[in-house]
């Protein structure tokens, strides 16, 4: 109802409460990223025994097995420790108190992992930098596919720049009506252009946010 954005991976599973003063999510199982919109009210996900604390950012919570990991794509997310927390995963009762114990705060690129069995009496795994093509690879699962069926390529790269900042764009009109077929990811229009070259005759160039493609001479 705030705007907010969760992208569940299959399988994930979630119960959400924004009736009091906290947004609150509870990540029962899976994989889910929250895009969180700006509101004074701060962004809470439960995920077994631990709390994330957003108030506008981007990140990915995972629980698998016995730990939970986290990953930030934008501003900052504050790891926590309920003083009292649910058993089962649900979300917590408004009625206990809200004190928690700050675990980590966690910037944009970096990962950390939380063991849920611990205590969190002694330090936890500090944040670790993650490469951006290892955090684009992890969350690949986000990416929208299009599907690509003896497609004109004038109507494929139409699709295409839809979803991306850098364009392209075909100066030869014969070639929009070369016929494509695949999947394809929408983040990857360089693996896009390099299938082109590798097995239509064509070549790129790139120029500023603009990729051209032309037929081979």
């Amino acid at each position: 109802p705030d705007g907010s954005i969760i992208e569940m991976k299959s399988g994930a599973e979630i119960t959400v409460d924004f009736g009091g003063p906290l947004r609150r999510v509870a990540l029962k199982r899976g994989e889910a990223h929250f895009q969180v919109a700006h509101q004074s009210r701060p962004f809470v996900v439960t995920a077994g025994n631990v709390e994330f604390r957003a108030v506008g950012t981007g990140f990915c919570v995972q629980l698998a097995g016995a730990q939970v990991e986290l990953l930030v794509t934008e501003g900052r997310v504050a790891v926590e420790k309920p003083a009292r927390s649910s058993p089962t995963g649900d979300l917590p009762d408004p009625a206990v108190s809200s004190t928690t114990t700050i675990l980590a705060t966690v910037a944009a690129g970096n990962r950390v992992v939380v063991g849920l069995a611990g205590d969190f009496s002694g330090p936890i795994l500090a944040p670790t930098i993650i490469p951006l093509e290892e955090m684009a690879e992890r969350l690949a699962w986000r990416a929208p596919k299009l599907e690509f069926t003896e497609t004109p390529l004038a109507e494929a790269v139409a699709l295409m720049n839809q979803h991306n900042r850098v364009k392209l764009v075909i100066e030869d009109a014969d070639l929009g009506k070369l016929l494509v077929s695949g999947l394809f990811r929408v983040d990857r229009t360089e693996a896009f252009v390099r299938l082109l070259e590798a097995n239509f005759n064509v070549r790129s160039v790139q120029s500023g946010q603009t990729t051209h493609l032309r037929r081979k001479r």
